[in-house]
């Protein structure tokens, strides 16, 4: 389970830093782009405001705007109920004279940042399916009399294939049978294994509303309708308005699917008791690197999950406790958690504990002394000190200036990356698809 764990986190974590890098690039050419077309989606406009012949809205200041602006540049020939003839004038230079042409180029790169962000939605789907997909083959395998004792195969489909061959045919068949089904479908199948959304109610609720709006990006072109609003009643949306997504909602996107899919596999622990041990280690290293790049709010689930699991070792159980208060300082502040700190009782604990909890009520002279004593004993290691979010604030301290100057290894240590393995062809691995980015069409103006 750790391929499939690794695998997910990658992929979302490879979209996300495509979605970014490319967002530099889209929302510097949309902006070069519409300024240098804006004058012809101003005058594509006015001709509009003039066939339509509303004289109400020609005396708005908005029109009145805008045709200071396009008279500066053109002279109208003439103007029917069909058509406006217009001239530019002497010395005047546009960058596409052919108004309707400059108009279109405008609303393509004012659609560009749009279009990158609705994609990147529908592939933030693709990818939790996938781990969907994955996880359920994982059930199918290890639990076969429970979904594949009735389960019938035609003749043509085992002939000269081995039993090993049959089996992963059905589960197949089964599998994308069950992906054509609801996400609340599969939730049904996870909780039939005591696999529960209690653990990320927030998060799950987060999910429903990306799959609302995936739905209407794909089907409706992005503006709401009465399904949307039926799977989304808490909507600030009404029917008829064109949803948008900015940079804050699909962060917040992909924080909610990747805490999702941390707590599915936390709950997945005791279904691999032979593995459970790697599983754990592997979900622990995984949110630790989380913590290092400062998701906090994926943090703070992931490891209150880790901390209040009735299947999770002891020593697991303890250090997610202390990276849980290193998270839940940085959104809610310290104040949130003094009491819980200063309650913690590290007596039965190894003395690292003591030292974290020292180093979270800021006594950095009580756990320089520890330090000290740990590292002497190489029971924590060089960089440990200089990536560790806990020792954060340490870093700035007097203490920990001295203790560095007495010590100048530390300085320049780098830790090693820890290397994943990823199983070779053999019956574990799970197919690679990939899935090809496409854009949506026939969006609204």
């Amino acid at each position: 389970m750790e391929y499939i764990l690794n695998k997910s986190l990658e992929n979302i974590e490879s979209l996300w830093h495509f979605y970014d890098i490319q967002r530099g690039y889209i929302d510097k050419k949309s902006k070069q782009g519409m300024k240098e077309y804006e004058f012809g989606y101003l005058a594509d406009y006015y001709f509009s405001a003039l066939l339509r012949d509303n004289q109400e809205e020609q005396k708005q200041e908005a029109f009145i705007k805008i045709k200071e602006i396009v008279e500066k540049y053109i002279d109208i020939i003439d103007n029917t109920d069909k058509s406006v003839l217009y001239l530019i004038k002497e010395g005047k230079k546009l960058n596409e004279p052919n108004v309707a042409k400059s108009a279109k180029a405008y609303k393509e790169y004012r659609e560009m940042p749009i279009t990158h962000a609705n994609n990147t939605i529908i592939m933030l789907i693709t990818r939790f399916e996938e781990f969907v997909a994955d996880f359920i083959r994982f059930l199918y395998n290890k639990f076969p009399k429970k979904y594949l004792d009735e389960k019938t195969i035609t003749f043509s489909e085992i002939a000269d294939k081995g039993i090993d061959a049959v089996k992963d045919k059905i589960i197949c068949r089964e599998v994308e049978h069950i992906m054509w089904q609801s996400y609340g479908e599969w939730f049904k199948l996870f909780a039939s294994h005591k696999i529960f959304t209690n653990k990320f109610n927030k998060e799950f609720e987060e999910l429903k509303e990306l799959y609302a709006r995936r739905n209407i990006l794909v089907h409706n072109s992005g503006v709401v309708n009465e399904i949307y609003i039926k799977n989304v009643p808490n909507t600030s949306y009404r029917i008829g308005q064109r949803i948008s997504s900015d940079e804050k909602y699909i962060k917040k996107a992909f924080d909610s699917v990747k805490t999702i899919i941390f707590c599915i596999m936390i709950e997945a622990v005791r279904l691999d008791a032979d593995k459970s041990s790697e599983l754990t280690d592997e979900i622990f290293n995984l949110a630790f690197d989380e913590l290092n790049n400062g998701n906090y709010k994926i943090c703070k689930t992931v490891f209150e999950a880790l901390m209040n699991s009735d299947f999770i070792d002891a020593e697991t159980k303890n250090n997610s406790q202390i990276n849980y208060w290193i998270a839940k300082i940085e959104i809610d502040g310290f104040e949130s958690v003094e009491s819980d700190i200063n309650n913690f009782d590290t007596s039965a604990l190894k003395i690292k504990f003591d030292m974290a909890k020292n180093i979270l009520l800021k006594k950095y002279e009580d756990a320089t002394a520890i330090i000290e004593k740990l590292y002497e004993q190489k029971d924590l290691p060089l960089y440990a000190l200089e990536e560790w979010p806990l020792f954060k604030e340490y870093k700035m301290s007097e203490e920990y200036s001295k203790f560095k100057s007495l010590h100048p290894e530390l300085s320049g240590v780098i830790a090693l990356e820890r290397n994943t393995e990823i199983p070779s062809d053999n019956e574990e691995q799970l197919s690679d698809n990939s899935t090809a980015l496409k854009v949506p069409t026939n969006l609204n103006q």
